[in-house]
């Protein structure tokens, strides 16, 4: 009878139903406890790095630890004003 290594086969069905690697704009934003309006101004301001997948983006979980790690605090976002 082989012999199979079972500390392997449990630390590849860990990884395999592990935290999924990118996440949606809704649990990224969650993640970072912001809202979904202020990740879009982040995005576009090119603060968070983004995936396009198709028509869907999404974000990677090294970019939301990156963020949760960084020592300072992110810049507050201020959206400017058209003027008619």
């Amino acid at each position: 009878m082989p012999r199979t290594n079972t500390g392997a086969l449990e630390a590849e069905h860990a990884a395999a139903t592990a935290a999924p690697m990118l996440l949606s704009a809704n649990d990224f934003s969650k993640q970072l406890g912001i809202s979904r309006t202020t990740l879009w101004r982040l995005v576009e301001r090119g603060d968070v790095r983004s995936v396009l997948i198709g028509r869907s983006r999404r974000f990677p979980m090294s970019e939301a630890v990156r963020i949760a790690r960084a020592t300072g605090p992110l810049r507050p976002v201020v959206r400017q004003r058209r003027v008619a």
